[in-house]
């Protein structure tokens, strides 16, 4: 004999659990839609019912009234007051009309003295987009503002690094992009120096959002640098320093002034230097200079501290010597005597000499060629002392014996009050009293 089941089993249970839910879904469903029908027709009663208010007062007056609370005596409209009114007259046109809106949750219905009502604002009640104006502050941070709008009651200003924006300006607004609020300007802050931003705003009220304003753009200050490179100077040649830095951020260049006075009065200024190290070229040969360098970022910083080197002087090349013995005398106290080893011509007296002219040597433009001199007799074994450095070009000994001949040994340098180069090689130029030339003998 079989037992007879009771209750419900686990599936069927679920299966009503599943066919209530659905029940109540579509309940829930046909509720909100009667709800929202419901507050249609409220809506459309109550601008129904006021534009017949209007038209009655615009028969009595002759012109339709500025404010629905001068309506029916000065006691306002006599409707259901559940939906929020905006209200535009135009009495000015031909024919004189006028506009009402009524908002009540997402709904939007409006009518006018001839149109029915329908969905929708009057076109001058949505707010227009604001005008927008710019100013960078600093390097971070960057102000807009506006006019005010009319029937605004909020603004939505976004901002973006490139000039592309999406949205219509109803979803989430949140810094640091995008800021809002009823004043009429906003701030943003927390942005890259030296950079360049874009903007756009859209007004709000009751009854919607604007279009999007003109986009606009700013760029934020260059950060000034905080300090100065550390400056050194390296080699040096003739007309060339080579200098190095210690890098600065943040920089776009930087600014090398050179000048032969340490208080760079009238300098040379170089622009635009990139890196950290830099050839100073087109200098003078043998000449002092001061060096200093500052940062650029938009505007300079300060000055780092000043270094200095001197150009080197190119080494001249071996002078000529042409030796003459012309029977002639010179007193022993003229200049540019060269004396021998034994100290002759002394300083007195009057002595036959023989002469030496000296030619080559050439040396850059803005340093002195200089020689110095030193004789030797072939009737003595040691040669006479040098003379100091002298820029003349002309040097004398005493005349040697006869059957005997001398020789001048000449070196040459280039010379500034700044340094001197090295001595060149030793020139030489012999004479015999016999007339020859030949140095071979001594």
């Amino acid at each position: 004999m079989k037992q007879r089941r009771s209750g419900f089993t686990i599936v069927e249970l679920l299966l009503v659990i599943v066919v209530v839910g659905i029940l109540a879904t579509i309940v829930l469903v046909m509720y909100n839609g009667i709800q929202r029908n419901s507050k249609i027709a409220l809506i459309k009663a109550d601008l129904e019912t006021a534009q017949k208010q209007i038209q009655l007062d615009q028969v009595n007056r002759g012109t339709y009234v500025e404010q629905l609370t001068e309506l029916n005596n000065n006691t306002g409209l006599k409707i259901t007051d559940k939906a929020e009114l905006y209200y535009s007259v135009y009495n000015e046109a031909d024919p004189a009309d006028f506009c009402l809106t009524a908002t009540l949750d997402d709904l939007l219905y409006k009518v006018t003295s001839t149109d029915p009502v329908s969905p929708g604002a009057c076109g001058d009640q949505l707010p227009t987009a604001p005008a927008l104006s710019t100013n960078g502050d600093s390097s971070s941070q960057i102000t807009i503002s506006w006019d005010a709008v009319a029937n605004a009651s909020s603004y939505r200003v976004e901002m973006n690094t490139t000039d592309s924006f999406t949205g219509d300006g109803t979803g989430a607004c949140s810094a640091p992009n995008c800021r809002s609020g009823s004043g009429t300007s906003q701030v943003f802050t927390g942005l890259s120096q030296n950079t360049d931003y874009y903007f756009r705003a859209f007004t709000t009220n009751a009854l919607g959002t604007s279009d999007e304003s003109d986009h606009v753009s700013e760029t934020t200050l260059a950060q000034t640098p905080g300090g100065a490179p550390a400056l050194t100077a390296g080699t040096a040649a003739c007309t060339t320093v080579a200098l190095s830095w210690t890098a600065i951020s943040p920089v776009t260049s930087y600014t090398i002034q050179r000048s032969a006075a340490s208080s760079f009065t009238s300098p040379t200024t170089t622009t635009g230097v990139t890196g950290t190290s830099r050839s100073m070229t087109g200098l003078t040969c043998g000449t002092k200079y001061y060096f200093r360098i500052a940062a650029v970022n938009g505007s300079q910083g300060p000055w780092s501290n000043s270094v200095t080197k001197t150009t080197t002087i190119t080494t001249p090349g071996t002078p000529s010597v042409s030796v003459t013995i012309p029977g002639q005398t010179r007193a022993g106290s003229a200049s540019n005597w060269a004396q021998t080893s034994d100290g002759d011509p002394g300083g007195s007296g009057s002595w036959f000499y023989a002469g030496a002219t000296i030619s080559g040597s050439s040396c850059p433009s803005g340093t002195t060629r200089q020689f110095k001199t030193r004789i030797h007799y072939a009737s003595q074994s040691s040669w006479g002392p040098w003379t100091g450095f002298s820029a003349s070009t002309s040097w004398y000994g005493v005349q040697p014996l006869p059957g005997y001949g001398i020789r001048f040994a000449v070196q040459a340098r280039c010379y500034t009050a700044a340094t001197t180069s090295s001595g060149s090689t030793v020139g030489y130029g012999c004479r015999w009293r016999s007339g020859s030339t030949s140095c071979s003998g001594f």
